[in-house]
C-alpha cells in the first residue's frame, strides 16, 4: 500500500506501509539461506530468454556460443543454458520483478539485434535473488 503526501517544499514523499509479518518472513528466509551456506533465496521470478533453438546439429553449439558471448558482455548476470527436448534455451538474470527483466531485455535487443525477435521476458520458478 502506498501513500503520497506533499510537503511544503514542493517535494513528494512515498511512504511504504507493509504488514509487520513481512519482516518476519524475510528474516526467516535470510537466516535459512545463511544456515544452509547459500547467499540467495530461491523464489519465483523472471529471466530474459535470449535464445531458443531446436535444430538437431546446430542448436547446442549456438546456445553455448550465445552463452559465452552474454557472459563476456554481462558478467554481472548469471546465464543459464538448458535443454528440454527438443529445445536448447539461453536465459539470463535473476529478477524479482517483470520490469527489471524488461529493462535488460530492451538493452539486449539494442546490443544484439540479431537476437531481437527471440529476446523476451519469461517467468521462471527458480530465480535466485541475492539478499546480501
Amino acid at each position: 500500500q502506498y501513500a503520497m503526501r506533499d510537503t511544503n517544499t514542493l517535494q513528494k514523499k512515498i511512504v511504504l506501509l507493509q504488514d509487520e509479518r513481512m519482516d518476519e518472513i524475510l528474516y526467516k528466509a535470510k537466516n535459512n539461506a545463511v544456515s544452509s551456506g547459500n547467499n540467495f533465496v530461491t523464489i519465483s521470478g523472471f529471466r530474459v530468454q535470449v535464445y531458443a533453438g531446436n535444430h538437431p546439429q546446430k542448436a547446442r553449439e549456438d546456445a553455448m556460443q550465445i552463452d559465452k558471448t552474454i557472459k563476456e558482455q554481462y558478467p554481472q548476470y548469471h546465464a543459464y543454458v538448458s535443454f528440454t527436448a527438443p529445445f536448447w534455451r539461453v536465459r539470463i538474470g535473476d529478477f524479482a520483478t517483470y520490469y527489471e527483466a524488461l529493462l535488460l531485455s530492451r538493452e539486449l535487443k539494442t546490443i544484439f539485434p540479431e537476437f531481437g525477435n527471440e529476446i523476451y521476458v519469461v517467468k521462471d520458478a527458480t530465480a535466485r535473488i541475492l539478499y546480501f
